[in-house]
């Protein structure tokens, strides 16, 4: 259980930071600016997902998949609309 929780802090804390990036991204690039602030933060999660699936065992994998996945797009997904009416 304990390990479950540092992941979704883990996955809490990689959205936060990607929404942030999402909003640079976004701000920052004319043209380029929505596919880098929408592509670069999923292949964040995506790689991110597959380097800690790595240090669970059999069972937990598609728990881990489904809820870190989710978490982090919903996290992701509140701070660059927060950040982008500021």
């Amino acid at each position: 259980m304990k390990e479950q929780r540092i992941i979704v802090l883990l996955f809490t804390v990689l959205g936060l930071i990607c929404g942030y990036l999402s909003d640079y991204l976004f701000s920052s690039f004319e043209n380029a600016g929505l596919p880098l602030a929408v592509i670069t933060p999923l292949l964040i999660c995506v790689v991110s997902i597959s380097l800690t699936s790595k240090y669970i065992r059999g069972k937990k994998k598609s728990w881990m998949i489904s809820n870190t996945f989710i978490t982090f797009i919903l996290v992701w997904l509140v701070i660059w609309i927060f950040l982008y009416n500021i």
